[in-house]
């Protein structure tokens, strides 16, 4: 059985940006991921929003990408994601990028919390009390400017 990485990236909002840090371990015998996912990232509340992202292989190993926002641990260092562009593979037909940078995968994270920001009530609630990260992922979200659907 192919070994699993569970890849944990808190994002926050700053200077108008999201910013993101990386947490990552080996998904221990019989752990569910989204446990893995907490275990990684303590500070994670009921109220937090912990979701999966996307998934990939890395070599052996498959990697299950979380988002967890706000960041339960905003002292510690973030990198901005401004300018990063969204990884893709070569073709439509193939979809999975060679290697994706940890910002790449980061800013995938992000659009796909920006888009469940527009779609999602539970996501949107969870996101409400941080002003700073809801209008840094509005700024990239994938919806038209102005436009949240009902």
């Amino acid at each position: 059985m192919r070994p699993v990485v569970v890849e944990v990236l808190p994002l926050r909002g700053t200077g108008g940006d999201v910013a993101f840090r990386r947490r990552a371990g080996l998904l221990r015998d019989r752990e569910d991921p989204d446990a893995a996912a907490r275990r990684l990232v303590p500070g994670v509340t009921p109220a937090t929003l912990l979701h999966s992202t996307s998934w990939r292989t890395d070599g052996d190993r498959l990697v299950l990408t979380y988002a967890v926002a706000p960041d339960p641990q905003p002292w510690h260092a973030a990198v901005p994601l401004r300018g990063t562009r969204l990884a893709h593979g070569p073709r439509p037909d193939r979809p999975s990028p060679e290697a994706p940078t940890h910002a790449e995968v980061a800013a995938h994270a992000a659009r796909h919390l920006a888009f469940l920001l527009t779609r999602d009530e539970q996501a949107r609630a969870a996101l409400a009390a941080d002003t700073a990260l809801t209008a840094a992922l509005a700024a990239c979200s994938p919806e038209p400017a102005g436009r949240v659907p009902a």
